[in-house]
């Protein structure tokens, strides 16, 4: 419906999570998506329920290029099917990142005040991305660190296009875009 026929590689995006202490700052997301788009060519697709609309609203609105919003149209129960098809999730700790995972998605995921070893995602197809602190895992959801959440706004957005990118080499040698 989007227009993404599969032939090439692309993007889904979740920019957010139930805890605002998971979401990777909405400025870095639009870095992020501009680079894919404009460095590598690489469409962008956001997804997620209708909550997490003005989530999507704050990343599009930053964002230089234009990118597939597809949120308020992809209820959880449509997920599994949305991410058989895309060639990569990029997202924060969420209930997402473990569909993508269930269905052998390869996920490069931002991690703050959790630990991936206890709640994934698991596989070698993924990537996590974390800023080393020494209160992480904290596993809360407030921070009253000098800098707020630096867990996560310390991942910059051109570490997660390299590791996005990597995922994608990967998965175009082994022969599925």
């Amino acid at each position: 419906r989007a227009g993404l026929d599969g032939s090439s590689p692309w993007v889904a995006m979740n920019v957010s999570a139930r805890w605002e202490t998971k979401r990777w700052p909405p400025q870095h997301f639009a870095e992020a998506a501009d680079r894919l788009r404009e460095g590598y060519g690489v469409p962008v697709v956001l997804m997620g329920g209708s909550a997490e609309r003005p989530e999507s609203l704050a990343v599009t609105g930053r964002m230089r290029t234009k990118a597939v919003d597809l949120t308020g149209q992809t209820p959880v129960g449509l997920l599994p099917g949305l991410l058989r098809r895309t060639s990569l999730l990029l997202t924060n700790d969420s209930g997402p990142m473990h569909i993508a995972a269930a269905v052998d998605t390869p996920v490069v995921a931002l991690f703050g005040p959790t630990d991936p070893v206890r709640t994934g995602p698991y596989g070698r197809r993924h990537v996590v991305l974390s800023y080393p602190v020494e209160c992480r895992p904290c596993f809360r959801r407030d921070c009253t660190r000098a800098v707020a959440l630096e867990c996560l706004t310390g991942v910059q957005p051109e570490q997660v296009v390299q590791a996005v990118m990597q995922q994608l080499r990967l998965r175009s040698q082994s022969g599925t875009v």
